[in-house]
């Protein structure tokens, strides 16, 4: 074999082998929440290896602490958008009511969402002790196009400190050792799903099926099958 085509064959075959790599690349999930710095590593993770579909599916943490152990909101902006394109969803297991302060991390999620990113929020509670309020109130509710997310207790209702409003999208049983974080198992099934998908379609499919559902908050399953 010449080295002319020796050195064709090689740059092919490499040419081939990256490109397999590129296309096997996991899909990444990001993660940000309000909790103390361990929740991560000693609840969610935990729970996430447990209900996670698939192994090329990977949960990252996008939420950086500052020196005092609170979320640092500028750093988190910038890790936001520094994301990679394989983090093709984003939950925020964090809402409240809106504070102008948050905008820099919110607008920060509003170009993701131009750019095709899926983005999920967890609806939130209100703290013991406190009224609860409206979720046209809350964070989740400036961020267009993310789905808004709840969890069902008991007889498969809202708790009465749940945040509420037409945007809940739906709302799940929980599983969860802590509350908020059920809906990441919708959230790992819709970035599986609909991954070919662009983001204004998927959304009309979900919200298609929703249409048509038979109950008030429609399951997992109901979405995304079994």
């Amino acid at each position: 074999m010449s080295k002319v085509i020796l050195s064709l064959y090689l740059g092919l075959a490499l040419g081939f082998m990256g490109s397999t790599v590129k296309a096997e690349e996991p899909l990444l999930i990001g993660f940000i929440s309000n909790e103390s710095q361990g929740f991560y590593e000693n609840v969610v993770k935990p729970y996430w290896n447990q209900i996670n579909q698939v192994s090329s599916v990977n949960l990252v943490s996008l939420t950086p602490f500052n020196d005092k152990g609170e979320v640092d909101l500028k750093q988190l902006a910038l890790n936001i958008e520094n994301a990679p394109a394989s983090m093709r969803t984003i939950y925020v297991h964090w809402n409240e009511k809106y504070d102008p302060r948050h905008e820099i991390w919110l607008e920060a999620l509003r170009r993701k969402v131009d750019g095709g990113t899926r983005v999920a929020f967890f609806a939130g509670m209100a703290k013991p002790g406190t009224i609860t309020f409206s979720l046209s109130e809350t964070l989740a509710a400036h961020v267009p196009k993310a789905l808004i997310l709840g969890e069902l207790v008991g007889n498969e209702r809202l708790s009465p400190q749940h945040f509420y409003g037409p945007e809940l999208f739906s709302a799940f049983k929980t599983d969860a050792v802590a509350a908020g974080l059920t809906p990441l198992h919708f959230v790992d099934l819709w970035t599986i799903k609909s991954q070919n998908q662009d983001l204004d379609d998927s959304l009309s499919e979900l919200r298609r099926k929703k249409r048509k559902a038979r109950r008030m908050w429609p399951t997992v399953e109901y979405f995304f099958g079994r």
